[in-house]
Parts: structure tokens; C-alpha cells; sequence
């Protein structure tokens, strides 16, 4: 094996950061306190919060996948940081309090989503991990380009951009401006080393562009910093944990785990491979298979659409460019279609049913362009495949065309 100590130590979770800070009195009553250092070893960073230089005392650091003393890091050009794992651990008959795991360019490990697009949300460029957290139930369109692009000195294989509903920014910050907001250290000095706390795994290392990485502030539960010195420099090893982290469409304001139907599975299967996103129709499985698998009619939580119905009958009468509803409509009809929503909402198997009208297309094709708007069905706490028969009322006009979508009526076949 290659990185024997690396796939020994990955094996392992998180416990706690080497040292902690308490970021400020918002979150005081979910940051672990920090511990009263020597005066010589502390550094003033912001009001009521200290830090201390520690250069991972007491951790372990692997080079290539072989444990080095720490003074030695300093002597191979090129090295970066990988992983951090601060927690209690038994090396090669030694104890420690964490490991640091680093590499140099010849072994180099994947990055993840290294070989991404550039991604956008609302014309602000985001990070990987973003976009796999936000919400594509609230989105409105997708575009993608595959021709390469350099943005800030970052070449990417092409750009995805998102219209969406959802105000992804407006309990977000930037980790740039946490580094300003919890330190006093300058970005061009910090790597940021974002985790969840608990023993899950090694967290991701953010080594640059932190204007496109957002966390919600109400999550952060702990700060702490250590020093590495590489070969040319110092760096700061910035901690964040975050309770969020892995799940930040999960948590409300206040910090708190909330139960929601609109989950980032879809986003992380939606952008698996973001160059092949179908835009037109990108939550429409067209060649679903089913496996065997139980439909379901009558789940605990049914799927529905993102803001309701009113907002996605809106959407799709913008799609198909209705004029509204008509004051004296001259008749009503009604469209009965049938679907399955997947456990991770995606549409499949749409069909009309009932005598076909000449507008059945256009409509079923507005769902399928629509169809990251369903949530998924729940039943006994998990999801499952759902069966979902819809009647939509319309208006027309005495020429016989649709002027307005007016409701929908959720029906199943005795």
C-alpha cells in the first residue's frame, strides 16, 4: 500500500480542535470555550477572544504517508497540507493529540471537484461545495457553458449557472469574511480547515479563493488556529467547526437541525457530472428504471411544490406565456397527468391521462422543465418512490385557448 499511516489514520474520526476560541458573544452558547494559555504563547485576535500560536503541539505529521518530525516539514519545497485530524490517536507506539497529513507534488492526492466548473448562483460565483447545498427545488433555470474559463488567476473546465428562488445569501457569509470576522490574520497567510467536530471524518482544507466558500454563521460552533511553517513560509491553519457542515440546508437561523423535504440529495446528484446536466429538463429522469422497487400512493409527507402551488402554477404559465387569468373566461377545462417522484425528487414516467387535448404537450412539457420543484415523499421516517396523480384547471378563451392555470387537484385512481 502506497500511504500506509494515510488509510490508517483516515480511518478514524474527529473528537475536538487542538485550541478553541469563542468567536463572539452571539454564539456563546454553542462555541467550546478556549483554555487560558502562557501569556507568551497567546495572541490578541478580536475583543474577548484569544488564540494560541500553537504549531500543532503534540500532533503527528505524515509527509507522503510517512511520519516526520515536525521540524523537518520546513526542508521539502512544495509540500501542502491535505487533512487534519484533531483528535487523540496511537502511532507507531506514540500518542498524540491529532495528525496532520501532508503531500508533495509528485504524490500529490485528488483534490475534490477539482476538475469542476465555474459555478453561479444568481450571477455570484460560488463554490462546489455551495452548489451541492442549495436548493434545486427553488430553481428556475439552469445554464452551462463547456468552453474554459480563468476567473481570479482559477482556470475552470466551463460554468454552470443557477437562476434560483432561494436567497442562498442572505444567512451566509464568506470565508473570507469569517478569517476577518474570528481572526486578525491576513488571507494570503491562512488555510482554512473546515469540519464538522465530530468523528465523521478529516473535513475539507481550503487553501485559497475564499470569497466563493459560504457558511451560515449560526452554525459555527468552534474556532481555533494552529502554525505551519513550510518550506518559503508560514501559514495559519484556520479551524471551522461547523455544525452544518455537510448539511447547511439543514439548519435554521438559531442554529438548529430542522426537519426539511427540501435535502441536498438532489443537488448532489444533479451536479455528479454538471457538464451532462440535461438544462432543459434537468430533474426529469426520461429512462427510469423502477427495480422492483414499491410505489407509493399514500405517504406521510407527499411531494409538492417548492412555495406551493399558487408559485409553481405561476411558473408554469410563465413557461408557456399565458397571459393571466381572464376575467370573464369564456369555459373551464381540467388536464389530468400522472408521475413518480423519486427519493431524491426527481420527476419520471409524466403521461396525460384521460381523452388527449391538442395543449397535453406543451404542458407536459412545462413539468418536465419544472420537475426540480417536487419534494420527495416520506414514509416512516425514509423516502420512497410516490406515485402522483394531478388534475390541473385551466381557462380558455372562446377560441379555445388556454389564457390561465388556475389550480390543482391532487387525486388517486379507486
Amino acid at each position: 500500500m502506497k500511504y500506509p499511516l494515510f488509510f490508517f489514520l483516515i480511518s478514524f474520526g474527529f473528537l475536538a480542535c487542538s485550541q478553541q476560541i469563542k468567536p463572539d458573544n452571539r454564539y456563546e452558547e454553542s462555541v467550546i470555550q478556549s483554555t487560558p494559555a502562557d501569556d507568551q504563547n497567546r495572541r490578541s485576535v478580536k475583543p474577548d477572544t484569544v488564540i494560541e500560536r500553537s504549531a500543532f503541539k503534540n500532533y503527528v505529521f505524515v509527509l507522503d504517508g510517512e511520519a516526520i518530525d515536525q521540524e523537518e516539514l520546513s526542508r521539502y519545497a512544495g509540500a501542502s497540507l491535505h487533512t487534519v485530524f484533531p483528535y487523540d490517536t496511537t502511532l507507531q507506539g506514540r500518542d498524540y493529540s491529532g495528525a496532520v497529513l501532508f503531500h508533495t507534488p509528485q504524490s500529490a492526492l485528488p483534490e475534490p471537484y477539482a476538475d469542476d466548473p465555474a459555478y453561479f448562483v444568481n450571477g455570484i460565483q460560488v463554490s462546489p461545495y455551495d452548489i451541492r447545498w442549495s436548493i434545486p427545488e427553488s430553481y428556475n433555470k439552469l445554464e452551462k457553458s463547456t468552453k474554459d474559463t480563468v476567473i481570479d488567476g482559477m482556470r475552470y473546465h466551463g460554468s454552470v449557472h443557477v437562476d434560483t428562488d432561494e436567497d442562498f445569501f442572505a444567512d451566509r457569509i464568506t470565508f473570507a469574511e469569517a478569517v476577518e470576522k474570528y481572526t486578525d490574520l491576513p488571507l494570503q497567510d491562512v488555510i482554512v480547515h473546515w469540519h464538522s467536530g465530530s468523528k465523521k471524518d478529516g473535513g475539507r482544507i481550503i487553501q485559497d479563493h475564499f470569497s466563493i466558500y459560504h457558511i451560515k454563521p449560526s452554525g459555527i460552533r468552534a474556532v481555533a488556529i494552529d502554525s505551519v511553517r513550510f518550506a518559503h513560509h508560514e501559514k495559519f491553519v484556520v479551524h471551522i467547526a461547523d455544525h452544518g457542515y455537510r448539511r447547511s440546508d439543514l439548519i435554521d437561523k438559531e442554529g438548529r437541525v430542522r426537519t426539511n423535504r427540501w435535502t441536498s440529495d438532489k443537488a448532489q446528484l444533479l451536479f455528479e457530472n454538471p457538464l451532462e446536466i440535461d438544462t432543459a429538463c434537468p430533474c426529469y429522469v426520461a429512462n427510469f428504471v423502477r427495480n422492483g422497487d414499491d410505489v407509493f400512493q399514500l405517504t406521510e409527507l407527499k411531494p409538492e411544490p417548492y412555495g406551493g402551488d399558487a408559485l409553481y402554477l405561476e411558473k408554469l404559465s410563465r413557461l408557456l406565456g399565458l397571459p393571466g387569468k381572464a376575467a370573464n373566461p369564456a369555459a373551464r377545462d381540467s388536464m389530468r397527468v400522472q408521475f413518480i417522484v423519486t427519493r431524491t425528487g426527481m420527476l419520471a414516467e409524466l403521461q396525460a391521462i384521460g381523452s388527449p387535448s391538442p395543449t397535453d404537450g406543451k404542458i407536459l412539457q412545462a413539468i418536465k422543465r419544472y420537475s426540480c420543484s417536487w419534494s420527495r415523499g416520506m414514509f416512516s421516517g425514509r423516502p420512497v418512490l410516490t406515485q402522483r396523480n394531478m388534475t390541473i384547471i385551466y381557462s380558455k378563451d372562446p377560441n379555445g385557448n388556454i389564457v390561465s392555470l388556475d389550480d390543482l387537484e391532487y387525486r388517486y385512481d379507486e
